[in-house]
């Protein structure tokens, strides 16, 4: 499958500096905006949170992908979660990709709920092996299409 990476590294209005760093493939931006298409294998996420505290229940219960889906897919549109449609895509992304998350200071959550844990970039890539990788470093700020 062949992805077109879209990614966009911004301080964002929480911080007045920013650390994040997007990589695809051999590219690293540390500012600014940059696309390209490849083959995409796994996905890293580079984050410093793990989200609302709907998302975070929903990925740390234990259920899987397909299970996440189930549930996401009965509630009722007037129980429906804040923000569930990003929870739905990552329950479809984790049914076929392993989703490697680099977060230090959150390393229980991020293992709770699922997700493979790297300390840092490198571990990630070293986790990941061979194949494409795609690092999201603020997620409602980039856009990924096939």
């Amino acid at each position: 499958m062949v992805l077109k990476i879209a990614c966009m590294v911004e301080p964002g209005t929480r911080f007045p500096a920013n650390d994040d760093r997007a990589a695809v493939n051999s590219t690293l931006v540390s500012k600014g905006s940059y696309t390209e298409n490849t083959d995409g294998a796994c996905l890293a996420v580079v984050c410093d949170g793990v989200g609302g505290e709907a998302f975070y229940n929903d990925f740390a219960s234990g259920k899987s992908p397909d299970e996440l889906m189930e549930l996401f897919l009965s509630r009722e549109p007037e129980d429906t979660k804040t923000d569930q449609w990003q929870s739905q895509i990552l329950a479809r992304i984790m049914r076929n990709h392993r989703i490697i998350v680099v977060a230090p200071l959150i390393e229980d959550a991020v293992k709770k709920m699922s997700f493979e844990f790297a300390p840092d970039l490198e571990s990630a890539i070293a986790l990941a092996g061979e194949g494409g990788i795609v690092v999201i470093p603020d997620g409602p700020g980039v856009v990924i299409t096939r």
